[in-house]
């Protein structure tokens, strides 16, 4: 079985990696767990990404997780999609 990421916005500016990782791991096995950083501020932009190790798992995740407030804030949560190339 393949890992599948899954993408997740409308996070808090104070929420970790680990903040996010727990949350998921609650549901179920996940491989990596990551906040997107601004380059130039290095502050969060808001979503990161949550690779669950079971596209079971991943399904779980978005049904349960979707919607949900996690630090004050309601996230969303998708399955990720290829990021489109750059003009």
């Amino acid at each position: 079985m393949e890992n599948t990421k899954l993408f997740v916005g409308g996070l808090s500016w104070n929420l970790t990696t680990e903040d996010l990782k727990k949350a998921f791991e609650e549901i179920g096995e996940v491989v990596e767990a990551v906040i997107i950083m601004d380059r130039d501020s290095g502050k969060s932009k808001g979503f990161g990404f949550v690779t669950m190790k079971t596209a079971e798992d991943a399904q779980k995740a978005i049904a349960e997780m979707n919607g949900k407030e996690l630090d004050g804030k309601a996230i969303t949560v998708n399955e990720a999609r290829p990021m489109k190339p750059r003009m």
